[in-house]
């Protein structure tokens, strides 16, 4: 008998097919489950080693034994016997089959079930990493967060003073081009908390920490300040300064040097100086700043007061005039007052504040919110930044402007940097949101506006804006519920809108839109509002009578209009084109628009 006939004879190859079969399907299970009980990546390998190596003493086995109906016994055994029936062909015939059918089982399930999910949670931990890594990519020792500062002063009231001492130090620290500095609202949250240094460096992505104290007594300022290295918890520096009122800008500026001296003197080179003014007009503004900082609209009038204030002492104080603009810009009309009366007083302000200092950061950055034109609110921008590379107000509103011009990767590059300096602030992770939208990331566009949201549930706008990145993504259901959660009403009622019609609910959606109505008036003060409603609703006779509304009383709601998804069911529409041409909104026109945006520790490209 030939060797291969009595290998067939003896099962050889049966039993090693059973068992190769099964050893695979070992391995498959094996590199599913390995990693969940946390499992070194060499066990896999280890597991595959010793299954080959096993296939020669299986063979070995099955030519010395035999399955037969009394069990497994030696082949000699059994040619002796001769009369045992032998049962090892069906019964191996059995177990391949078993085991090919659990084999395809598995592939099946993994294919279509495991796999899906374990891509998905793959894809998920990359997108995470990569966001980790560029919000903690350049944290290193050049990097800090200014507390707010405890206000030690028998008066409460003059919290106002200790927060303005700290934002003016963030400040000053922020125009050193190579420190990172956390910006205010993010460094805020922590105000009046008994806070852990190293977790509060961890949550703000920084590797160093300032906190202090101020007392005020008259014109005296006690001053204690403390620079911490958070990651090895220990102290740098600490200085206490009791001085004069009047030795306020020195005792800055001393602060900001003993910092850079202690965190890399060679990289960070000189420290800027701080602008002094008038002692007492530099705390009344500090005052009126708080105010509207709050948002204490009862109390606009006494911010106005304490700002006109500061100006007879200090006529040519551009931050106070700034601040005031602000207050005209932003704050509740009073009884009687005519919108052009409340114009010309902010006019007459810009012109006294440019007659004195052209180039003032805050007042170009105002300038630059205020203006209609892209192009000229790029190039006060891009003035600022010549000043102070790493301006954040400048480097988001560029970001801004890339976002109406459809550039969504260069906004997201843009937004990226302002994470980094402010990681808890709300709008930082909405403004990246609609970045991501626009770009077509909507998994993280989503996840973006779930931070956000989970950091201020109660802030205005983020689970509208939310719902509307599912509703034009064919998800009215998962729309709904966003726009359900919303805590602005006329938001929730303009979300609802959407969602109930194309969800079929038609007679709720009409409903919604009634009491949107009722609360909207004549629906002048929020016209590109319902330009988009209606737009998506495709009554477009409407919607194009609130695009011409906002064209003529609100034209930066038009921005990104050319984009934008809600208005997409009017792209058909011969009224569309023409009328982005005449509001100079047309993608060929935004095209023709030159914008970089210089991003300190990147590379920011022209798009």
């Amino acid at each position: 008998m030939s060797l291969i006939a009595e290998l067939r004879r003896r099962n050889v190859f049966r039993v090693a097919l059973a068992y190769l079969a099964g050893a695979w399907l070992l391995i498959q299970v094996a590199d599913t489950a390995f990693p969940a009980y946390g499992l070194p990546d060499s066990a896999l390998p280890l597991l595959i080693t010793v299954l080959v190596i096993g296939v020669v003493p299986v063979a070995a086995l099955s030519w010395a034994y035999e399955w037969t109906s009394a069990g497994i016994t030696r082949e000699a055994d059994g040619e002796r016997a001769g009369t045992i029936p032998r049962r090892g062909h069906r019964s191996l015939d059995r177990i391949i089959m078993v085991v090919l059918a659990l084999g395809l089982t598995y592939f099946a399930v993994d294919k279509f079930v495991i796999s899906k999910s374990r891509v998905e949670s793959i894809a998920e931990s990359a997108r995470e990493q990569g966001r980790v890594e560029a919000l903690t990519g350049s944290v290193s020792g050049l990097s800090i967060a200014v507390l707010p500062f405890a206000n030690l002063s028998s008066d409460p009231a003059q919290a106002f003073f200790a927060d303005g001492i700290s934002e003016e130090l963030l400040n000053l620290l922020a125009r050193i081009p190579q420190l990172r500095v956390t910006s205010r609202s993010s460094a805020f949250e922590f105000r009046g908390q008994s806070v852990n240094i190293r977790e509060v460096a961890e949550k703000l992505n920084v590797a160093h920490v300032l906190e202090g104290s101020v007392r005020r007594a008259g014109d005296t300022v006690r001053i204690t300040v403390n620079l911490v290295d958070a990651r090895s918890d220990t102290n740098l520096w600490n200085q206490s300064y009791e001085r004069q009122l009047t030795n306020i800008f020195a005792i800055q500026e001393d602060i900001a040097q003993h910092v850079v001296q202690s965190v890399q003197p060679a990289l960070l080179g000189a420290v800027p100086a701080p602008e002094p003014v008038d002692a007492q007009a530099y705390a009344l503004n500090l005052q009126a700043q708080q105010i509207y900082r709050q948002q204490l609209f009862d109390q606009f009038d006494r911010a106005e007061a304490l700002l006109l204030e500061a100006l007879q002492i200090e006529p040519d104080y551009v931050e106070a005039m700034v601040n005031l603009m602000i207050l005209h810009t932003f704050g509740p009309p009073r009884e009687g007052e005519k919108p052009e009366d409340r114009e010309r007083q902010i006019e007459l302000l810009r012109n006294r504040a440019v007659a004195v200092d052209p180039d003032d950061p805050n007042l170009l950055n105002l300038l630059a919110w205020m203006t209609d034109d892209m192009e000229e609110r790029i190039q006060f921008y891009y003035r600022v930044l010549q000043q102070h590379p790493a301006d954040t107000d400048s480097i988001s509103g560029l970001a801004n402007v890339a976002l109406g011009l459809g550039r969504f990767e260069l906004a997201i590059a843009a937004y990226n940097h302002g994470l980094q300096r402010d990681p808890l602030d709300v709008w930082a992770h909405w403004n990246i949101a609609q970045a991501y939208a626009g770009a077509g990331r909507v998994d993280e566009a989503l996840a973006e506006f779930a931070i956000g949201n989970n950091l201020s549930s109660d802030a205005w706008g983020g689970y509208w804006k939310a719902g509307l990145v599912r509703l034009v993504n064919d998800d009215p259901a998962g729309a709904l519920i966003e726009f359900e959660q919303e805590p602005n009403e006329n938001y929730q009622l303009h979300g609802m809108t959407l969602a109930l019609h194309d969800l079929g609910r038609a007679e709720e959606s009409s409903a919604a839109l009634g009491a949107l109505w009722a609360i909207e008036g004549d629906g002048s003060m929020w016209p590109h509002g319902f330009a988009r409603l209606y737009a998506w609703l495709g009554r477009n006779d409407e919607a194009f009578r609130f695009l011409e509304l906002t064209a003529a009383t609100q034209p930066a709601g038009l921005e990104g209009a050319a984009f934008n998804p809600l208005y997409r069911k009017l792209h058909d529409d011969p009224r569309w084109l023409p009328f982005l041409r005449r509001n100079g909104l047309a993608p060929e026109q935004l095209a023709q628009i030159e914008l970089e945006i210089p991003i300190p520790e990147t590379v920011a490209g022209r798009l």
